[in-house]
């Protein structure tokens, strides 16, 4: 096991009421970390419930976030370190993504302002979501003296993009591909 991994430090994980972000922080919290789940209101509770319920002896937090806005990534940190005062982040994972109806230009029953919003929401969320958090919680990170463990999810689309005239359908997270991983 990755040495980031260890009970009693804590595992953020945004897009973690439902899906994988909801599974990930089950499988921390199965291993003694508290976790944090960062998403937009409506299954965090829900979610928050369940953990908390299955895992009794963890701290579970949940906190509203938009990873589109920074500042709603900044007050995340805040929360976190006001919470969990004298623990360390173990685990960040982002995990936060949305995908909508795209194209390269109106086709299809899409007309051009739907698909602009679209690929804003996209971006904002798959894309500058990653950003913000990286930028919010990055810093504190390296400073840790302890190993910790950023993951970012994505989609096997990142390596495997289609050509532009082929584009159509959700895409969710293959904007993640304008991150470069090192």
């Amino acid at each position: 096991m990755h040495p980031a991994i260890q009970a009693g430090r804590v595992a953020i994980i945004t897009g973690s009421a439902s899906g994988i972000g909801f599974a990930a922080a089950r499988q921390f919290a199965s291993k003694g970390l508290h976790v944090v789940l960062a998403d937009l209101p409506t299954n965090l509770p829900a979610a928050a419930q369940s953990i908390t319920k299955e895992f009794p002896n963890v701290k579970v937090l949940p906190v509203e976030t938009d990873v589109s806005q920074f500042s709603s990534l900044e007050s995340l940190k805040k929360k976190v370190q006001s919470e969990f005062s004298g623990k360390e982040v173990g685990v960040l994972m982002f995990n936060a993504g949305v995908g909508r109806p795209s194209a390269p230009f109106a086709r299809e029953g899409l007309d051009q302002s739907t698909l602009r919003e679209n690929f804003e929401l996209m971006f904002n969320t798959n894309l500058w979501g990653v950003i913000n958090g990286v930028q919010a919680f990055l810093p504190d990170l390296v400073k840790q003296k302890t190993p910790s463990a950023v993951i970012c999810t994505g989609s096997k689309q990142v390596d495997h993009l289609q050509p532009i005239s082929k584009l159509s359908g959700n895409h969710q997270s293959s904007w993640k591909s304008g991150i470069q991983y090192h």
